[in-house]
C-alpha cells in the first residue's frame, strides 16, 4: 500500500478532486494521528481556492454557496439513515426511499465515511454503491462532491470488520503515516512537513508540548500493537492537543497541576519527563536576555528547546511591541531553523507580531524579508 505523510496526502487529494468523475479514496492509518483533521484541512483549503465558505453543518446539505465537509462515522447510523425510508410509490407498483437529508443532491464539498470499518458488513454494503457507482438507490452523490472513507489499522484494537474484497476494490488506498516532529527530506525535491510545522502552530497547541516534542520526538505518538498489555494512557497527536487545552494557562511552577494534567493524557511516565525539562526553562534569566538582548545559544537538545520555551513564554505572557523587536533579534543568533521555529511561535501567539516589527524597525523587517519570512509557515 502507498504510504504518505499529511502533506503529501493533501497533494494527492488535489489531484483525484480535479478529476471530472472523482474516485473513491480509502484512507488507512493508526488512530489518533490526524486522519480526519487532514480530510478537513483539505476541506478547508479547497473551500478557500473556490471561494466558497466552509460548512460542516448537515443544516447546509445543499447550499451551493457553501463547500460542505460531511462526516458520516457509518457505524452509528442505521441502514435507513444513508438509504432513505422505505414507502410504496403513488401507484403502489414499487417501493421507493424518501433521504434523509444526510447526503447532498447538490453543490460541492466532501462526503467523509469516517471509521467505516467499524461499521459491521450490512452497513458497509451500503456504502458500496456511493463508493462505485456515486449512486445508492434513486440518490446520486453530485458531480462536486468527492467520498473519501477512513478507518484504523486491523492491530490497532479497535474492534474493526473485515472489509469485503467487494468494497475495498471500489477505493483507491492510501495509508496516512505517523507524521514526524519536524520538517524532513524524503527526496532531493521534496521536503516534508511535520506536525510542527504542518499542524500544531496553526492549531494553537501550548508552546511548551511543540518544545518538548521537538526535543522529545518519541513521546509524540507511543503505540506499540506488540504489547499485550496496554495502558489507557497513550501518546498520540490527538491527545496532545487534548493536553494542550488542559494545560494553557497553568504556570510552569504549578508542577503537581502538570503532572496531573499532562499525565492524565499522555501518561504519568511522559508527564514526569516533560515537567522535569520544563525546569530546565527557569534557569534562563530570561528577563535579563530580553533586556541586554544577549543570549547563549546552548547546545544540548533538551536545553535549546528549553531556552526557546523560555523566549516563547515570556514573549506570550506580555506581547509588547517592543519585545516583539527583541525576540526577533534574539532569535537571530540561533541557527536559521530555530529562528523560524521561534517567530512561527510567536506569529501563532499573536498575529499583530510582525506588525509591531514592521513599524517599530522596519529596517531589520526589510533585512530578514528575503532570507527568512518566506521559510516561516
Amino acid at each position: 500500500m502507498v504510504v504518505l505523510y499529511h502533506s503529501q496526502l493533501q497533494k494527492v487529494l488535489d489531484r483525484v478532486y480535479a478529476l471530472t468523475v472523482k474516485l473513491a479514496v480509502m484512507l488507512h492509518g493508526t488512530f489518533g494521528i490526524g486522519k480526519t483533521a487532514a480530510i478537513r484541512a483539505f476541506a478547508m483549503r479547497k473551500a478557500s481556492e473556490l471561494k466558497l465558505a466552509f460548512s460542516q453543518s448537515f443544516s447546509d446539505v445543499d447550499d451551493e454557496s457553501k463547500f460542505l465537509f460531511i462526516v458520516i462515522p457509518l457505524h452509528q447510523y442505521d441502514p435507513a439513515e444513508i438509504k432513505g425510508i422505505p414507502f410504496a410509490n403513488a401507484e403502489r407498483t414499487k417501493t421507493v426511499y424518501l433521504p434523509m437529508g444526510l447526503l447532498p443532491t447538490k453543490g460541492q464539498g466532501v462526503i467523509f465515511f469516517d471509521e467505516i470499518n467499524l461499521a459491521s458488513p450490512m452497513l458497509q454494503s451500503n456504502a458500496y454503491q456511493i463508493i462505485e457507482d456515486r449512486r445508492l438507490g434513486f440518490y446520486k452523490v453530485p458531480d462536486g462532491f468527492m467520498v473519501i472513507g477512513a478507518g484504523n489499522k486491523d492491530d490497532d484494537r479497535g474492534h474493526t470488520f473485515e472489509m469485503a474484497l467487494p468494497l475495498n476494490n471500489r477505493f483507491l488506498h492510501i495509508e496516512l503515516s505517523v507524521p514526524p516532529v519536524m520538517d524532513i527530506e524524503v527526496s532531493k525535491k521534496e521536503l516534508v512537513r511535520g506536525w510542527v510545522n504542518d499542524y500544531a502552530i496553526h492549531a494553537g497547541i501550548d508552546h511548551r508540548i511543540i518544545n518538548y516534542l521537538s526535543y522529545a520526538k518519541k513521546y509524540l505518538f507511543v503505540y506499540d500493537p506488540t504489547k499485550d498489555v496496554q495502558e489507557p494512557t497513550i501518546a498520540t497527536p490527538r491527545m496532545w492537543e487534548k493536553v494542550s487545552e488542559l494545560i494553557k494557562g497553568i504556570p510552569d511552577t504549578d508542577e503537581d497541576m502538570l503532572l496531573t494534567l499532562i499525565g492524565m493524557g499522555v501518561g504519568t511516565g511522559i508527564a514526569q519527563e516533560m515537567v522535569a525539562w520544563m525546569k530546565l526553562s527557569r534557569k534562563y534569566d530570561i528577563k535579563k536576555i530580553y533586556q541586554t538582548g544577549k543570549v547563549t545559544v546552548p547546545v544540548p537538545t533538551d536545553q535549546l528547546f528549553s531556552l526557546i520555551s523560555a523566549l516563547v513564554g515570556h514573549y506570550a505572557e506580555h506581547k509588547t511591541p517592543e519585545l516583539a523587536v527583541k525576540l526577533l533579534y534574539l532569535s537571530c543568533e540561533f541557527m536559521k531553523e530555530h529562528t523560524c521555529m521561534i517567530l512561527n511561535q510567536a506569529k501563532s501567539i499573536d498575529e499583530k507580531f510582525f506588525a509591531h516589527v514592521k513599524k517599530l524597525d522596519p529596517k531589520k523587517f526589510t533585512e530578514l524579508a528575503d532570507g527568512i519570512f518566506p521559510l516561516l509557515v
